[in-house]
């Protein structure tokens, strides 16, 4: 009887033991990233002023008008915006003279700056009624305090006349918020204006690195609204675990595998590269290191402020020592013309020797191309790949591109079309499956989709444009970058003319195959070859180039892109570059994700298994595997208590133990009775 008794509490504890530990890691929840993000402000400023009374517009008045533009304004803004309205003119009338000192400070805060309330904003700005003065300098600095002195802000300010309070001089005060740094931009639209007021405006946008636009009727002042809501203080969301790279050699922290983000400033107009910035990474024996940087583009109004439309390229070069065993190796050389093309990252593949020691290898970052030595981020993209043993890299033939061209999927044909905006960066991009999806973009803007492909598989795709504004100066562009982001085949661009559909098709890039690691042939050929040796999140951009016209955010074009995914499944490894945050910087050497090299520490056991989630493995679904692989690795470590098969060990030794007391002790009483 005891012996049964033994028994079964023996296998209920066990059982308890070995499964609770696992339900407490499955439930626990993710850890949160903090990544500083601020989100954009803006403040909404009306012209309430008396001459917006006059029935001129789509047989209503411009105040009518004006609102119904700003309640679209509305809806088209991201709900992460925040927002507050200001309006001048409200309550003072212009009818009487004696008014003027007091209509002069008739600015009223209707709602300040905070979280999108649309249902609140819209009450203000439908009650609003035109009968006052225009104090345009005073409304700004009244904007200006509101939006406070952090992240990106803006100004949108709507009016149909001149000053007529000045002083201040309104140039005046825009040059003195234009000082002010270059997050507040102030973006004015001239709502049916004279020359006198237009040339008022443009000198308020000019100052703050702002735009201008004008429109006539009621149509063009929402479409232009409805633009600058999609895209004022928008700039590419940089993605990835913030860090500071180290000043030297001896300085720079050790970096693991995912994504990270820093900033780092560009050349002078006497150096040809900016300053460097330092890291240290563990390569194990068996490992090869992938490594991406990107300079991320500045926002737009720093397009017309500084740079004349985008003009200047950018770029940043990544290059490795090992001092152990003199080896080194640079990335490949990518540049980013800003504004005209989707951002591409330069790549760097190191396979150690073996008598490399596989923590002293020290990686160089500095950003090259244009002067511009204002500070902008560059994300890196960590990767370290377990090298495949010959009988998993699959077939050979590394598919040149221009090969079953006639096989190439139909991108003319009817698929249903969904509205979804493709994401402004590469941390940022809207996840698709094969279909049809219809967005807009303005002159200098990029937007970014990403879909998973396996091995043997990979994207093609088609915009159309059916230009509304355009003339032969602007030019659509079609472009598709791996998993590391660098460009994986040959831009497709054309020309815009007005009132023509025009398309720009990608069927240039390779198969991802793992052989076209090794390349073959010479210069973009083989490099382009190499960068199809990834599978997992492959990317698609659409970017219009407007010329001159880059970063006017009035002018938008409408597009449709059909992206499809081309051939069959072969084989090939597991292994996919990481989509995680990577784990902070560490003074001591962090082991790879995943392969028999991984460790038994914190980051290891816990992000490992977060990747999972984040990740995309061959078909496109949850990294888990890799994940189980880190843990496997840990499995043979049981009373160092690193695992949850370790604990649940643990405890189950601790309870025999109890029982086990407990049984000598009803054995013994039995004897004694």
């Amino acid at each position: 009887m005891l012996r049964r008794y033994f028994a079964a509490v023996t296998t209920s504890i066990l059982a308890l033991a070995l499964t609770a530990p696992a339900q407490a890691q499955t439930q626990s929840p993710a850890p949160s990233n903090d990544d500083g993000w601020v989100p954009p402000k803006i403040a909404l400023v009306l012209d309430a002023s008396g001459s917006m009374a006059e029935s001129d517009v789509d047989g209503g008045n411009r105040m009518d008008a004006a609102k119904k533009a700003a309640n679209g304004m509305l809806e088209d803004l991201d709900d992460d915006v925040e927002l507050g309205l200001i309006a001048y003119g409200a309550e003072i009338s212009d009818d009487d003279p004696d008014n003027y000192e007091r209509g002069c400070q008739d600015i009223k805060v209707l709602r300040s700056v905070g979280p999108l309330d649309r249902d609140t904003i819209s009450q203000e700005i439908d009650d609003l009624e035109a009968t006052g003065y225009t104090p345009i300098g005073n409304s700004l600095k009244k904007a200006a305090e509101e939006l406070g002195d952090e992240g990106p802000r803006s100004i949108v300010l709507v009016s149909d006349g001149i000053d007529t309070c000045a002083p201040p001089e309104v140039c005046d005060v825009a040059e003195d918020l234009g000082a002010d740094g270059v997050d507040l931009a102030v973006h004015t639209v001239g709502f049916k204006v004279n020359d006198d007021a237009q040339s008022e405006l443009e000198c308020i946008a000019e100052a703050t690195g702002g735009t201008y636009s004008s429109a006539d009727n009621s149509n063009e002042l929402g479409t232009t609204l409805s633009a600058l809501a999609q895209r004022v203080g928008q700039a590419y969301e940089a993605g990835g675990t913030e860090i500071t790279l180290g000043k030297d050699r001896d300085s720079g922290q050790y970096l693991g595998e995912g994504n990270y983000q820093t900033q780092m400033s560009g050349p002078t107009v006497t150096s040809k590269e900016g300053p460097a910035g330092w890291f240290t990474l563990n390569i194990p024996e068996g490992y090869r290191a992938h490594v991406s940087a990107t300079v991320v583009d500045p926002s737009m109004e720093e397009f017309v402020q500084r740079l004349g439309g985008g003009r200047d390229s950018f770029s940043v070069d990544v290059e490795a020592e090992n001092a152990s065993c003199n080896q080194t190796g640079s990335s490949d050389w990518e540049s980013t013309t800003l504004g005209r093309e989707a951002p591409s990252a330069s790549i760097l593949r190191v396979t150690p020797k073996e008598s490399c020691n596989p923590s002293d290898w020290n990686l160089e970052v500095k950003r090259t191309g244009s002067a511009y030595e204002d500070e902008l981020p560059v994300e890196l993209v960590i990767g370290l790949e377990p090298i495949a043993p010959e009988d998993q890299i699959g077939p050979e033939d590394n598919h040149p591109y221009d090969s079953e061209k006639d096989d190439v999927p139909e991108l003319d044909d009817d698929y249903p079309v969904t509205d979804l905006a493709g994401g402004t960066s590469y941390s940022s991009a809207t996840d698709i499956e094969p279909g049809t999806y219809s967005g807009s973009l303005v002159p200098g803007e990029t937007r970014i989709y990403k879909m998973p492909m396996d091995w043997g598989q990979r994207p093609v795709a088609k915009a159309v444009f059916n230009a509304r504004n355009a003339d032969e100066r602007r030019a659509a562009k079609l472009e598709v970058a791996n998993p590391l982001r660098g460009k994986a085949g040959v831009e497709m661009s054309t020309s815009l003319k007005d009132d023509a559909e025009v398309s720009a098709e990608n069927l240039n890039a390779y198969w991802p195959i793992y052989s076209n690691s090794d390349g073959v042939g010479t210069g973009s050929s083989m490099a382009f070859q190499r960068d199809a040796a990834y599978i997992g999140d492959w990317f698609v951009m659409v970017t219009l180039d407007g010329g001159e016209d880059n970063g006017k955010a009035s002018v938008e074009e409408e597009y449709e892109l059909t992206v499809l995914r081309e051939g069959d499944v072969i084989d090939g490894p597991e292994w996919s570059v990481p989509t995680n945050d990577g784990p902070e910087p560490s003074d001591e050497p962090i082991a790879p994700l995943v392969g028999p090299s991984a460790s038994t520490d914190d980051y290891q056991s816990d992000d490992a298994e977060n990747s999972g989630s984040d990740g995309a493995n061959s078909d496109g679904g949850d990294n888990a595997e890799g994940a189980e692989n880190a843990q496997a690795a840990e499995s043979d470590e049981i009373f160092g208590l690193s695992t949850p098969v370790a604990i649940g060990a643990a405890v189950v030794l601790g309870l025999l133990v109890v029982v086990g007391l407990g049984i000598v002790i009803a054995i013994a009483t039995r004897r004694k009775h």
